[in-house]
């Protein structure tokens, strides 16, 4: 018994250390970042690639990059509408997180409204332009509408595009044949979430570690003398 118990006590001082709360920090990232830009926007052609870089490691213990939950993806006409986080349309391990969703626009040319499919992707790469790795927002005690998060180890690009039926949102529209006037509204964010960079336990928590492991060899001392 006071073997498992001393145990019980080292894994759950372990777990705890291995466990800490994301922390949202928007942007930039804690200790700052540099970035670049190229393209025109997401909703032409190509979308608009980012290009984050310069971070700072001793800042957080780790980091990770996606969608700001205030600003989630959303597409539509005269005003954006939000759009739901599309797994089967997304590839975690090829970088590529998609949101999907579906609205009307209004041909004046007939009179006649039609309804599109929208869709929103990010598309991570390192600087190599080699896909990187998602991991889903659920799988980091996220909303799953948040999608996916890149783990930060370093520099890296992420497009954004946002689409309908298939085709860039703004060339698409700039061809249908709408003569009121109106317009696409696309709105979409990026934020980081983080860990606090590891601090030293404090004596009380050492004295706590200290004790588990002095149990642990107690408890192998005496299974010792049973045993002979």
């Amino acid at each position: 018994m006071l073997k498992k118990v001393f145990i019980a006590i080292g894994f759950l001082f372990c777990a705890n250390l291995a466990h800490a709360a994301l922390i949202l920090g928007g942007y930039p990232a804690p200790g700052g970042n540099s970035v670049s830009a190229s393209g025109i926007s997401p909703g032409h052609a190509g979308g608009k690639t980012f290009t984050l870089s310069g971070f700072n490691p001793a800042a957080y213990s780790s980091l990770y990059y996606g969608v700001d939950p205030m600003y989630l993806p959303a597409i539509g006409e005269n005003s954006p509408q939000g759009m739901t986080f599309n797994m089967g349309a997304s590839n975690l391990a090829g970088g590529v997180a998609t949101w999907t969703n579906q609205f009307s626009v209004f041909n004046s040319a007939n009179s006649t409204s039609q309804i599109v499919n929208g869709s929103f992707t990010y598309t991570f790469t390192d600087t190599s332009n080699a896909a990187l790795a998602l991991v889903s927002a659920a799988s980091l005690g996220l909303p799953t509408q948040q999608g996916a998060y890149l783990n930060v180890l370093g520099d890296f690009n992420v497009n954004l595009q946002f689409s309908i039926n298939n085709t860039a949102a703004l060339q698409w529209y700039d061809n249908f044949s709408n003569l009121n006037g109106n317009s696409i509204a696309t709105s979409v964010g990026g934020a980081f979430y983080y860990e606090e960079a590891t601090t030293v336990p404090e004596p009380g928590t050492f004295a706590l570690f200290t004790l588990a492991l002095l149990g642990l060899g107690i408890a192998k001392r005496r299974n010792a003398v049973n045993i002979s």
